[in-house]
Parts: C-alpha cells; structure tokens; sequence
C-alpha cells in the first residue's frame, strides 16, 4: 500500500505551495521470509537481484525459489509491482518530476526508468499522469 500526504505550506513570502510525501507498507503475511522480502523491497526499492538476495542473507537461487513455491510470482515480478504501485501513487497524486518519482520508485537513472514504464504501461510517464 502506497499512501501519499500532502501538507500546505507556507514560504517566506507567505506564498503557499503543497509538500508531499509517501510511504510503502505492506501487511503482514503470516512468512517471515516474504515478510522479510518485501520489507527488503520497501526499504531499498527495485535493485538488482544478486543485490537483494545479499541483503537478506540468502543465495539468489533460494530467493527465487522459495518466493515462487510461497507465493508464485518471481523476484523481479515482486519488484515490478512495488515499482509499479509507487510509480502510479506518485505520479497521480503529486506534481513530483519524473526523475524524482524514479528515484523513489527505485531507479537510478530516468532511462532506465522510462523504458520499464513504457514496456509496462505501453506510454511515457508524462502520457500516463
């Protein structure tokens, strides 16, 4: 669940403009190991998997393996979806840029980040907002 707050604020000159900010939580499942996993996701976002698997203290093959037999989707299916799910919450609820909204998305250059929006939703960033 992707939850976005947004606070009026006023400035120097007494001008108001909006802050938004967001967090990531997931309920609990009941797994440590998926519970562990998508704690992983939140806090680091989309990353390479080798990188994923380090962090939980598990070989990539039994990260793979056991979040298929738990739960039937992938490592990179689960990212996709977190990404997917923070992508969508920022871009249609703030007026971040989108190399920001990358960023939070877990992506470390805006490319990369277009691409795996246009392959997903089949449009830019931009179209989709």
């Amino acid at each position: 669940k992707v939850t976005v707050t947004r606070t009026l604020v006023h400035d120097a000159a007494n001008k108001m403009h909006y802050e938004f900010a967001y967090t990531v939580e997931a309920a609990a499942t009941r797994n440590d190991f998926i519970d562990l996993f998508a704690e992983t996701v939140i806090r680091h976002g989309k990353m390479p998997v080798k990188t994923c698997a380090a962090a939980m203290g598990v070989g990539v093959q039994q990260l793979q393996m056991t979040l298929l037999t738990l739960s039937g989707a992938g490592i990179l299916e689960w990212m996709d979806a977190f990404a997917g799910a923070v992508s969508e919450a920022l871009l249609r609820q703030t007026d971040w840029k989108v190399m920001r909204i990358a960023a939070a998305a877990g992506f470390g250059r805006l490319n990369v980040f277009s691409r795996w929006f246009r392959a997903r939703y089949k449009c830019t960033p931009g179209e989709w907002r």
